[in-house]
This record gives C-alpha cells, structure tokens and sequence, in this order.
C-alpha cells in the first residue's frame, strides 16, 4: 500500500471559510492506468463509501479503497496470458437484495467475465461471454424476481446473466460484424411497465452501424436506428427530455453529431452537429434550473451544454486533449445549479459552472504528480469522510503499448469543493446507466440548497422549492430507521392523493415528487404529513399553475 496522509499541498486558487480547495487528501500507488469509471458503494457498512476501480496490462488489478483515507480494503489480480486489462468501468450491485454487494467485470483482453465479493474480493462467480469494454448494468430485466447483468460483446452480442450464480441466461446477436462497446442502457422504452436495453455498435468495416432496443422480457427486438452513420464507443443517457411522459435517447458517434432519439420507437426528435467527433458518453441535467433536461457532452476538443430543444446553452474549449470518459454532473460551488466536471487525456481536471459554462476550478495533474500524468478515466464526487466537502476520485498515469512495462499510474482524492451534490458514485451514474440526474419518471431532480439541507437534519420537514409547479423534493430526518408514511390532504383534510407508505434510513432522507405523480391535483393549498410511529409531522404545500 503506496498511500499517504493528507498533503498540505494546496493546489487551486477557490477560497471557502478559510480552506483553499481543492487539496490533495491522499493518494494511491499502481502499475498502469485505469480506463472507465470507478464505482463508489458503502459495501461493508461501516457508513463510509469504498472505491473499486479496476486497471490496465502492467497491472491487471482490481482494487477496493476506503474512500476515506485511500487504504486498501483488498485486490484481485486477475488472470489471462494476456493480462487481465479491464476497459470497462465495474458495477457495484447487490443481487440477492440482503447488502451483500458483489463487483462486475467483464474482461477486455479475455473471454470471461468476473464477479467478486465487494467486501473480500473474493470470486463469486466467472463466465465465458466472449469478453467486452461493455460496462455491465443490472435490473430485473425480464421480471422473474431476480437481478440480471447486461453487457456488450466483442462478437457484436448482448449477454444477460443471472446475477446471483453467474448462469449465461442468454445472448442475442445485435451485429455479426460489431463490436458491442457501449453500456447496455435499460430503461422503460415502450412505454409499456416492462423493461428494455438499448445499446449501440462498434462497426468494423463501419457500413452497418446502428442504436438497438429489445425487449427484456425475451430479447426480441423493438426498434434499429440506422441514422448514425459511424462509429460510437459508449451507448445513450436517457430522461424525458421533452416531457411527453416518455423517454428520450442522446447519443454521440465519431461523424460527430449528436442524436436525440424517441426511445418508444427510435425516431428522431433532433440531430446536433458537434464540432470534431464524439466518442464520449453523453450525459442528462437540469443545468439551468428551468425544470428541463440538458445535454451535456464532449466532443474532442469542446465540452457542450444544449437545452432540451437543441438551442445552444453553452461550450468549452477545452485547452489541450478532449475528454474521452465523459463527465460527472454534481453542484460544487454552492448555487445550486449543477456543474459539469470532467478529466482531459492530457491530465487537467476541470468543473465547469452548469449555468454558463465558466471555469470554477481545475487542477493540472502533471504538476501534481511531477511526471506525465494522462487520464482516460471520469472522476466521480461524494463526501468520502463526512467533513461537509465533496471529494473527487480521478486515477491516471501513463500507458504504453505494445512496451508496458513501462507504465505507471496513481488514484488520487480530493477535497474539491463546498456544494449541494448530488453524489455521482459510478459510470453514467447509476446501476442502469442512465446518465441522468433526474427521478425515475426521467424528470429533473429540484435544487436543494445547503440551508434547506441542514434544516431537514435538524428535523424539520423541508419541501423544496415550495410554492412549486408540481415538482419538489420532500427531505427529511429521522432518528432510526422507520417505517413512514407521507399522505397529501386538502386544508379541510380529504385525502387527495393515495398515501405513501416506505422504510427510510436513520438520518437524512429524501422523496422525490413530479408533476406526473401529482396531476390530479389542481393550483391551490395542501397539506402533506410524514407520520412514523413516533413521529409526526405536517407542512402547507404549494402548487401554482
């Protein structure tokens, strides 16, 4: 274990009471880079997150850090005559639905695909899938009960395993002539309460490229959308962008344009032109806090913002190499709008204001690290230690292949900045690859701002934003876990809408609420309760037209 302490380094020029961030809190010791994404999850719970990333030929490893301080929980060197090189970033899931987290990888320089035990790193199980740079996914894909995993083959495949034992259940055939390098993204496309998968393809002769969506429940297929011409390496974010009560797809490919796509059938709501190619993911936000999606995305030279209509927000140029891994999306400066951070090739990371796209801070990683430092990897942010200021995890180095023994690398935290998150702790943010900060109609999540943040743990019932258009976040906290249920009365106290009955945490929690869920209330006044068995609670709510 090659980690250290908290440096006194300070790095940056942003000033908050008194701390100059960012600073370097720790760092840890590898052999190559890491491509893809690190996975952040509280897999032992001992309520801090742990980090598992996973890295290249000279090292072949998958580590499990304790985010708070960069001490090795475990690693797995995995095996192969080639190495065990991982392209993918891993996926942190939990399938028997008891806390007992296990790690997902498949192979890039072999044909199996690995899942460990996130708190040992042990093997649970391994399969021959044919391999891939497909970063895995989850859900109950065809509704059995069961947890199954989704990824992308070299030999133009989707593959679905059983997440408990491993069990190939099947694949289906999406391009004979493909690679399958992009994220299964699994979402609701029809529209219909059954889930689908969408993925794209990594054409080799580039004449047949296309975005698929099948059906969970059988693998058939709904739709092909032949309209990008060329390649795309990562695969579509998804959120009702136009709030039709649906879904929509972005994605970029290497002609450089960006599709906005219906999910229920592929057709096209618009096409964006980028200025170079796009091989990064796209990804989905609220950046303005007009109630609307943005796009957000890279292309190899610029970062760019669009308004859910494709009408210009903002855009980046980003000094030196483009960002191939794509960005995270969390509020690090503390207005309340969320900002866009993300990593160059040549080793800068950067986070850009969401609003207007100014720079709020960056930090040059060849002058920290004193050597060339490059990154092929997205950083993710959360409060690893409970001091009130988001972290940021980015791992690089230098790669050289076919002469790896050569290459170096090196994970570092740190403190980046005072704001509102929310946390983005895996690739495309969560277990189905959204790519979307948003609920799980697809809607925007509202701003909750750092006051309305500490009144909610200091017991208050907080409804932000309130007066509000329907939709709103109800945050609260609780001195154990409970059983509690929210109910929504007119003043007169008739219930108007069906209660709500969940388990919730100790400590603070958070209810989203839509207009979709809300739409037979009409403008006016009520009053919503959170009542547990000890508890009781009750605060006017507002909706304006």
């Amino acid at each position: 274990m090659k980690q250290i302490a908290i440096l006194l380094l300070l790095l940056g020029s942003y000033i908050y009471a008194g701390a100059q961030l960012p600073q370097v809190k720790w760092y840890y010791d590898i052999h190559d880079v890491s491509f893809g994404q690190t996975a952040a999850k509280d897999v032992d719970g001992d309520g801090r997150l742990e980090l598992v990333f996973s890295t290249y030929w000279n090292d072949s490893t998958v580590y499990c850090l304790n985010a708070e301080d960069g001490s090795l929980k475990w690693q797995h060197k995995l095996p192969g005559p080639l190495g065990g090189c991982n392209d993918a970033g891993p996926l942190i899931f939990d399938p028997f639905g008891n806390g007992n987290y296990k790690v997902v990888i498949p192979g890039s320089c072999m044909d199996t695909t690995f899942c460990l035990d996130a708190d040992s790193g042990y093997v649970q199980w391994k399969t021959v899938t044919g391999g891939g740079d497909s970063p895995p996914s989850c859900a109950d894909i065809d509704h059995d009960g069961n947890i199954e995993v989704l990824h992308g083959t070299f030999d133009g495949h989707v593959a679905c395993l059983d997440g408990k034992t491993g069990a190939l259940k099947w694949k289906v055939l999406v391009d004979a002539n493909a690679a399958i390098e992009s994220e299964a993204a699994i979402m609701d496309a029809e529209h219909n309460g059954t889930l689908d998968f969408v993925v794209a393809t990594w054409d080799f002769t580039n004449d047949s490229n296309r975005i698929s969506c099948f059906r969970g429940s059988d693998h058939s297929l709904v739709w092909s959308s032949y309209l990008p011409k060329n390649l795309m390496y990562h695969g579509t974010a998804f959120g009702d962008i136009d709030h039709d009560g649906r879904y929509e797809l972005t994605i970029g490919d290497y002609d450089g344009y960006v599709y906005c796509l219906n999910a229920e059938d592929g057709s096209p709501l618009w096409k964006d032109t980028a200025y170079v190619y796009v091989g990064a993911p796209t990804t989905l936000a609220d950046l303005d806090n007009d109630g609307y999606l943005d796009v957000i995305y890279c292309d190899g030279a610029n970062v760019i913002a669009r308004k859910h209509d494709k009408s210009p927000l903002w855009a980046y140029p980003i000094p030196g190499q483009g960002s191939f891994r794509g960005v995270a999306v969390a509020d690090v400066n503390n207005d309340n709008y969320p900002d866009v951070t993300f990593a160059t090739g040549d080793g800068q990371v950067i986070s850009l204001n969401g609003s207007n796209g100014s720079v709020i801070r960056s930090v040059n990683m060849n002058t920290i690290y004193q050597d060339t430092f490059e990154i092929d990897n997205a950083p993710i942010i959360a409060d690893f230690d409970g001091d009130d200021t988001l972290d940021l995890f980015i791992v690089g180095g230098k790669t050289r292949y076919p002469n790896t023994a050569i290459d170096y690398g090196r994970a570092y935290c740190f403190s980046w900045g005072i704001g509102n998150g929310p946390d983005w702790t895996m690739f495309r943010r969560d277990e189905r690859r959204s790519a979307c900060v948003c609920d799980s109609l697809g809607l925007p999540l509202p701003p909750l701002n750092i006051k309305e943040l500490k009144a909610a743990e200091s017991g208050d019932l907080i409804l932000s934003p309130n007066p509000n258009n329907g939709n709103f976040i109800l945050s609260f906290s609780l001195p154990a876990d409970a059983d509690a249920l929210i109910s929504i009365t007119d003043m007169a106290g008739r219930k108007v809408l069906a209660d709500l009955t969940k388990s919730y945490k100790k400590g603070l929690n958070t209810e989203y609420f839509s207009q979709e869920k809300l739409n037979i209330l009409t403008p006016g006044i009520y009053l919503l309760q959170l009542k547990t068995i000890d508890y009781q609670h009750i605060e006017k709510l507002i909706i304006n037209p």
